[in-house]
Order: C-alpha cells, then sequence, then structure tokens
C-alpha cells in the first residue's frame, strides 16, 4: 500500500493526502475505506491470541488504506485547520491514550486511521507512544508494525516536558484527563494539545454551583482554547464530541 507520506501536499503547514477520486468536491461526506475483518477473524475476542503474520499484515494494510482515504475526508481536513488555527508546532510530539483494541474493536481501527494521519501530518521526531490497558499481544504488534510505539503504563508521558505535545485522547474518562492534566500544571500545560472529548462539556454537563470531582480538569478550564471537530464521520459515535484544545500561556 502506498505510504501516506508518498502522496501528499503541503495546505497550511500540515500534510493532506491527495484524493484518488477527483470527480468528487473538496470537503464531501465522504466515507473513508471500510476496514475489514471482525473481531473473529483477527484472533479470540480476549486480545491474548498474536496474530500470524498474514493476519497482522492484512489488517494493516486495511487501516493504511483507510487512512489513506480518511486523508481526503472532511473530518480530517477540519482537523488539520484546528491543528494550524491553534498554532501547533509541526515537529510536536504525539501521544494517544485509550485507543482501545484495533485487533477486535472497529472504532479503534478508524481512530487508529486518524493517529496514522496525524502521525505523517506532524512528522514527530520520535514514534507517537499509545497507551492502554486492553492492548494484547496481537495489538502491540501491529501497532510496532504501523511504526508506533506501544506498550507502558503511560504516566511518564503525561509529565514529560521540553517540547510541545499533542495527545489523542478519543473517548476517554473524564479521570484520564484529569490524570493527564495533574501531571502538566504550569508551564507545561502551554505545550499541551488535546485532541480528544471537549473538556468544557464535562462541566456544562452538571449544575454550575457543583464542583466537578475532577479538580485538575476544572483548573485547566480557566485557560483552555477549544475548536470543535464536526461529526461528520459516516460511523455515528466513533468521533462524536471531539475538540482540538491547547491552553493560554500564564
Amino acid at each position: 500500500v502506498k505510504s501516506i507520506a508518498a502522496s501528499s501536499m503541503e495546505d497550511g503547514g500540515f500534510t493532506l493526502v491527495r484524493r484518488k477520486n477527483k470527480g468528487r468536491g473538496r470537503g464531501q461526506r465522504e466515507p473513508p475505506t471500510l476496514l475489514k475483518g471482525t473481531a473473529e477473524a483477527y484472533g479470540s475476542p480476549s486480545g491474548s491470541s498474536a496474530l500470524s503474520a498474514e493476519e497482522q499484515e492484512a489488517l494493516a494494510d486495511s487501516i493504511r488504506a483507510s487512512a489513506l482515504a480518511f486523508a481526503g475526508a472532511r473530518l480530517w481536513l477540519d482537523v488539520c485547520a484546528a491543528m494550524r488555527r491553534s498554532g501547533l508546532p509541526r515537529d510536536a510530539g504525539l501521544v494517544c491514550y485509550g485507543l482501545g483494541s484495533p485487533v477486535h474493536n472497529t472504532s479503534a481501527r478508524h481512530q487508529l486511521a486518524l493517529l496514522l494521519c496525524l502521525r505523517d501530518s506532524l512528522a514527530p521526531q520520535a514514534p507517537p507512544e499509545v497507551y492502554d490497558p486492553v492492548l494484547g499481544v496481537g495489538d502491540e504488534a501491529l501497532l510496532a508494525g504501523l511504526g508506533l510505539r506501544p506498550g507502558g503504563e503511560g504516566a511518564e508521558a503525561m509529565g514529560r516536558g521540553g517540547a510541545p505535545v499533542l495527545f489523542f485522547m478519543p473517548h476517554c474518562d473524564a479521570s484520564l484527563y484529569d490524570a493527564l492534566l495533574a501531571r502538566r500544571q504550569g508551564p507545561l500545560l502551554a505545550d499541551t494539545w488535546i485532541l480528544g472529548n471537549s473538556l468544557r462539556a464535562y462541566r456544562e454537563a452538571r449544575p454550575a454551583a457543583e464542583p466537578l470531582p475532577w479538580v485538575h480538569l476544572e483548573a485547566a478550564l480557566a485557560r483552555v482554547e477549544e475548536e470543535q471537530v464536526e461529526d461528520t464521520f459516516h460511523t455515528t459515535g466513533v468521533f462524536n464530541n471531539t475538540s482540538l484544545q491547547w491552553f493560554r500561556r500564564q
């Protein structure tokens, strides 16, 4: 499968991929290539079984093809526009929490395709790190084969300083956002970008007079800037309530 970088063009400082079907207009709601396969096709439901070499390559090819198609879709164009307006540096690090199991979950495969688009757009100096306790042997082999770095419990990456970091956190619990923001307090917060659930939505879902149980999340709201990403993806629930968020310097 042709790599994303091999068919890319520059738009506003971030990499987009040329659409292969030139008859469709830019920005239309065009579903990315459907990721083929089910949990039964790619190993045991427990996630503990390793994939065969043939199964791993077939699934990796499917995800690469989805990423190529994704890059011409409106949702990705909106993400690129938000990254450009936010001032996210091209050499920002990239860390993913809460991906789920791409071997056994279709939504995780779609989110992994978006992660590949982010990786090829930002060109981070180190391979993007992926942390999720549900990752099995097959998941870790698949991610490594796609040029990502899976494994570990992820706390060290939360507090890493020295350069801006984009945290891709698709549908994580509020407690995980709170844990991240606890490790990014002070100067590190201004080097933090989050592509995930809207932090303000957690505040808006509760009465104004009721304190949030996530104290670091609530404190960060005073500095957060947000660019919502409209859910134009063809499968409902994969990218709903998604925003790019970053934080003002004090």
